[in-house]
């Protein structure tokens, strides 16, 4: 309902949108997280690292401490308090790249856009409902296990309805192989008639892929582990029993993941999403891992990002994941990286 009442405020011209002197790329959902917006994020940064072209990433920074803008520029280390875990885990693997993170992040990256003049192009993260930021490109994040029916907050979890598909670009069904084949092809076919309905046209919007919408499909992919305790990378842990420990939205595609490599999840032990680790919660890991010395214990790239600096005595790896699509969508995801190459420049 809120996200209606902005929507409608800015149709009107009654608020303004912030346009920057580069072309913008919003990844969003219409869900409550856990879409794999951040992997998302770093496909499109892996993208740009090829292709030879600086993105600035904007961030909100979920639950961090500082509310006051922060500016990390090449290879500037700032503690995960001040940035956000998922913030960190991006500026972690691609320290080269400019990212600002603030509530307001179009706006103040305007305000300090002298910083940022080398960029070619700006990545909005969770930006589908940032209505005060104009950007050119909107991909939208699709979970396969929850789909598209859901009913607006406050009724539901979803932020906006199924119509508000028509506004994107390109439409990611993500953890697409968690599904039924069925099921996958029953969700597709209900977004692609929401997308033949031609793309909503929006004040806050010029897109730059015209009565178009592409829709793809993606799963994760476990590409390595690293040790917290030497940072060494391992393609493969030796031991196949593992004890999996989570805080993030959805630990079941995390557990699935493990499962899918091969591995055997003997313990799991699941934290609220974001969550801090407390003296209750360290005491609660080490106990398991004495409980089960030979068993390395798994987490997330995001949980390490807050939890790297009181669990080193432990024997801890962190699982890295990326974004794969089905290769039967690449030529719709090669047409839509086009139209993105053909902007910037």
């Amino acid at each position: 309902m809120l996200n209606s009442i902005r929507s409608f405020l800015y149709e009107l011209e009654l608020k303004k949108s912030t346009q920057l002197p580069v072309p913008v790329i919003s990844i969003g959902n219409i869900s409550m997280g856990g879409t794999g917006k951040s992997p998302m994020t770093m496909y499109l940064l892996e993208w740009a690292k090829k292709e030879g072209l600086i993105p600035l990433v904007l961030t909100r920074g979920y639950k961090r401490k500082s509310k006051e803008v922060v500016i990390a520029l090449e290879n500037k280390k700032i503690p995960v308090e001040d940035l956000g875990d998922e913030p960190w885990m991006i500026k972690n693997r691609y320290p080269n790249f400019p990212l600002l993170v603030h509530a307001n992040r179009v706006t103040k990256a305007k305000e300090y856009w002298s910083q940022f003049s080398f960029v070619n192009f700006a990545v909005l993260d969770d930006g589908f409902q940032h209505w005060q930021g104009y950007r050119d490109f909107d991909i939208v994040m699709v979970d396969a296990k929850e789909g598209i029916e859901g009913l607006p907050i406050p009724f539901g979890f979803f932020r906006e309805n199924k119509q508000a598909l028509e506004r994107a670009d390109l439409i990611v069904i993500n953890r697409a192989d968690e599904v039924s084949k069925d099921d996958l092809r029953s969700l597709e076919q209900k977004i692609k008639e929401i997308a033949s309905i031609g793309k909503k046209k929006s004040k806050w919007k010029n897109s730059k892929i015209e009565n178009s919408l592409y829709v793809v499909k993606a799963k994760y992919n476990a590409s390595h582990f690293f040790s917290i305790s030497n940072c060494q990378r391992v393609e493969k842990l030796e031991d196949k029993n593992i004890i999996a420990v989570s805080g993030i939205a959805k630990p079941e595609s995390f557990h699935y993941a493990l499962s899918s490599m091969g591995y055997s999840i003997k313990e799991k032990i699941t934290y609220s999403d974001h969550a801090s680790l407390s003296e209750k919660m360290i005491l609660e890991i080490k106990a398991m891992s004495k409980k089960f010395p030979e068993m390395p214990i798994v987490i997330t790239e995001k949980d390490w990002a807050r939890w790297s600096k009181r669990l080193t005595d432990i024997n801890i790896y962190v699982m890295c994941v990326d974004l794969v699509f089905f290769t039967e969508d690449k030529p719709k995801l090669e047409l839509f990286f086009r139209a993105v190459r053909e902007c910037i420049i």
